[in-house]
């Protein structure tokens, strides 16, 4: 069709059921004008699609090399929603998407890569669900009981779990017998609230998260009514056995029998018959213990159903006859003989021996005694120990109550006696005690303290002297010994005090070289020291001890003590040491460190109209002074740029000040952080200022007012000073004589780094001259600039204003006007 004189082509696939591929053209234009429109794909409905995928397919396009897929969860294609975009190009017209969520919508959408390399556009979006959750197919109950029975069906691939829904009718309407299970198995056993001979249903829900599938077929079945049997008679009860009997149950091909120990028949260690199937209602067990509890029941089977268990039976065997323990004798300090009756029914004994009457501390265990035997040797315990034994006797696999107890107290060993100390020195001495014939060796306590709390222990001393070393001089020790033989201890021998030699005490402590931060201390050497510890502190108590200086020790008779404040007061004490104690304190010594002593000021060597040079003595190891200039000499009008100024030499020039008016000055030294008194005060006047003669030379810092810049000594300058750090709108001001009304050239020797700049020449707020700086590469790399100006006879004031950029613009040597 021709729109707007435009030629519009216009491409489909026509009949695309009969002509596959085939793309018609239809062309309508004018001469004027044409446009072309790119052609896309179009894609087709889905196919073979499952619950966890499908195949999306779409039109063949002409002129296409390859296709792009992409698939998302909704039909924006945001890119939170896209799942799966697939960045290799396709040949063919399909692709299987899997991997994908049961019952979900998705979509996807086509993009053709032609063979020119450009891209189409997308193409129509499809939409597809996947397919549901199958339903499972239940399958016929098992085990089938009075009062239970497992739930069966087959299983599904895709569900995680499964819904079981369990009721009394096959419509599942009757809410109050309806039961919901859960399970990720493909049974379940259903046993709460279930009746006798009663008729149920169940069908299966197949799950994934929140799909489910439709219901199952419906399984019925109905719980078996066998009656529950009784135990009716117990007999012939003896120490290895008993007969059970019990009622007919009606229906019931066999029973299943259990006998154990367990009354809740739990442990299965304790079954001693566990299901064992009878035939008649009656059963004899036997090969039984003695005089032991056993608890039986019993169940009756048909050929598809069983009953409940009976109530629990509880039976014990008769007693074994037990013998009489009779007293102990050859008694020891580590063993005894137990001693009892001979029964003539025993197959053997057991004996049991205990530190308590309750025997729930046993000693050891102890192998079964034969018949014939009636005493037993014990060994391996202690002395000095209270015992108690009991016997049972064993016949044909069970055991009779034990014996009566007897009890008994093994024999003590032997205690040595301790003497008197021998070789006491100063860190030591020789323990003595007496000798125990039994004894194999002895173990020594050594406390500080008579009650023998927290002691040394030396074992296995084999003689009866030791040695002990590494006391503490001028301290009390005590010892005690006792006797060992075997694994049998005798009680601790009576206990020896002793006192060990004092170490001296270090005298003659001394101080020398005391300085603003140190002193070097001194003493006397003290006779068996191995070393001295000093403590430095700040109070007399030495509760302020210096870290540096807390039991520092020293192999000789001095130390410097340093990095200490100036004009402190400090102590010191010293202790001797040998290799394992100290002495007593030494006397404290006091010492004061030197104070900062306050400079001499004197006289200013140097004194202008607007500058003074101040000066003073300097002070040993200052490290810098703090001047003060003011204009009284209280210091109590002291000029803000001139308090407390920090100079690292003994003088300073101040300048800025105003002519034939007088000043003070005074000067505080600093030694490391500690300042000084102030020193005496100096009272200087100024001169007055001087006019400046025309013509004539001006040197530069000789002025009379000034913002900015400053005097710098330079042996390049024409006055050994010249005027530098000049800034943007700084400012100087002279006073000049001109002696006639007549046009002035005005010459400036000047530097420059940084670019220089512009001078103006100000006479009554009024620019009179300019002159342009330009950069001279170096600041006393000297250069002159002149310019002319028109100056009128007399006292006047002249200001010449530097102008330019940031930083410090140039430096001026001197000034020379003339005619």
């Amino acid at each position: 069709m021709v729109e707007n004189n435009r030629c519009v082509i216009k491409l489909f696939n026509a009949f695309p059921l009969l002509f596959s591929g085939l793309l018609v053209i239809i062309i309508s234009c004018t001469p004027e004008e044409q446009e072309f429109i790119k052609p896309i794909p179009i894609a087709s409905v889905a196919a073979e699609i499952t619950t966890s995928g499908f195949k999306a397919t779409w039109m063949p396009l002409l002129g296409a090399r390859s296709y792009i897929l992409e698939v998302a969860s909704n039909e924006t294609f945001n890119k939170e929603s896209i799942i799966q975009e697939l960045t290799t190009e396709i040949q063919d017209t399909f692709l299987t998407v899997e991997n994908l969520k049961v019952a979900q919508f998705y979509y996807y959408r086509v993009q053709a890569r032609l063979s020119t390399g450009e891209s189409t556009d997308y193409s129509n979006i499809i939409e597809v669900s996947t397919l549901g959750m199958p339903h499972p197919i239940a399958l016929t109950a098992k085990e089938v009981g009075a009062s239970k029975f497992t739930a069966c069906w087959k299983p599904v691939k895709e569900a995680k779990t499964y819904k079981v829904e369990v009721a009394t009718d096959i419509d599942f309407s009757t809410s109050l017998s309806l039961q919901q299970l859960v399970t990720t198995d493909t049974f379940i056993i259903v046993k709460n609230g279930l009746k006798v001979d009663q008729d149920y249903f169940y069908r299966v829900v197949a799950k994934d998260e929140d799909i489910e599938s439709e219901f199952s077929n419906v399984i019925h079945l109905t719980t078996t009514q066998l009656t529950q049997p009784a135990i009716t008679r117990v007999s012939d009860i003896s120490k290895s056995g008993f007969s059970l009997q019990w009622n007919t149950i009606t229906g019931a091909t066999n029973y299943n029998l259990d006998i154990g120990t367990d009354p809740l028949f739990v442990d299965s260690s304790a079954y001693i018959i566990q299901n064992e199937v009878v035939g008649e209602p009656a059963f004899i067990a036997d090969g039984l213990l003695a005089n032991t509890v056993y608890y039986c029941r019993v169940r009756a089977n048909s050929i598809h159903s069983f009953s409940e268990c009976s109530e629990v039976t509880i039976i014990k065997t008769l007693t074994l006859d037990g013998t009489v323990a009779l007293p102990a004798s050859e008694i020891q300090r580590n063993g005894f003989k137990a001693n009892w009756q001979k029964v003539a029914s025993a197959d053997s004994y057991l004996l049991e021996v205990a530190t308590d009457e309750h025997f729930t501390d046993y000693v050891d265990s102890y192998d079964p005694i034969p018949a014939e035997d009636t005493s037993s040797w014990i060994s391996g315990l202690q002395q000095n120990t209270v015992y108690f034994y009991r016997v049972s006797i064993q016949s044909s696999g069970s055991q009779s109550s034990p014996s009566n107890i007897i009890q008994l107290t093994t024999t003590l060993l032997s205690s040595p006696k301790a003497y008197a100390a021998k070789n006491i020195s100063n860190n030591g001495f020789t323990a003595v005690w007496s000798k125990v014939s039994e004894a194999e060796v002895y173990s020594l306590e050594i406390a500080s303290n008579p009650d023998f709390r927290e002691p040394t222990t030396i074992d296995g001393i084999s003689d009866t002297t030791y040695d002990v070393q590494n006391l503490i001089g001028n301290q009390t020790y005590y010892y005690r010994v006792r006797a060992e033989e075997s694994s049998n201890y005798s009680t601790y021998s009576n206990a020896i005090s002793q006192q060990v030699i004092a170490l001296g005490k270090p005298s003659n402590l001394a101080a020398s070289n005391v300085t603003y931060t140190s002193f070097r201390a001194s003493w006397d050497i003290v006779e068996e020291a191995k070393y001295y510890t000093v403590d430095v502190a700040t109070n007399d108590q030495f509760t302020d001890i210096l870290t540096n200086y807390q039991e520092t020790a020293v192999n000789s008779t001095s130390i410097e003590v340093a990095g200490l404040e100036v004009s402190t007061t400090y102590y010191i004490r010293i202790k001797a040491w040998d290799d394992h104690s100290p002495s007593e304190y030494s006397e404290i010594l006091t010492i004061v460190t030197a104070s900062v002593e306050a400079p001499t000021a004197l006289q200013p060597t140097e004194i202008s109209a607007y500058e003074i040079r101040a000066r003073w003595m300097q002070v040993s190891q200052a490290s810098e002074y703090l001047l003060d200039i003011a204009t009284d000499n209280a210091f109590t009008s002291i000029m803000p740029e001139y308090e407390s100024v920090s100079v690292e030499t003994a003088y300073f020039l101040a300048y800025n000040l105003q002519p034939a008016t007088t000043y003070y000055y005074r000067v505080r030294s600093i030694v490391n952080s500690d300042t000084s008194l102030y020193s005496n005060v100096i009272s200087v006047t100024t001169k007055n200022n001087s006019t400046i003669k025309i013509p004539g030379l001006i040197e530069a810092e000789k002025i009379a007012e000034k913002k900015g810049g400053n005097r710098i000594s330079s042996a390049s300058s024409s006055g050994q000073y010249y005027l530098g750090s000049i800034g943007n709108t700084d400012w100087v001001e002279y006073e000049l004589d001109i002696y006639t009304n007549t046009t002035f050239t005005v010459e400036l020797q000047v530097a420059s780094v940084n670019g220089g700049g512009t001078i103006n020449i100000i006479h009554n707020e009024i620019i009179i001259g300019s002159v342009l700086v330009t950069d001279t590469d170096g600041g006393e790399n000297w250069a002159t600039v002149a310019t002319d100006v028109s100056l009128p006879s007399g006292i006047q004031n002249i200001q010449f204003e530097f102008i330019s950029g940031a930083g410090a613009l140039l430096n001026i040597d001197w000034i020379y006007i003339h005619d």
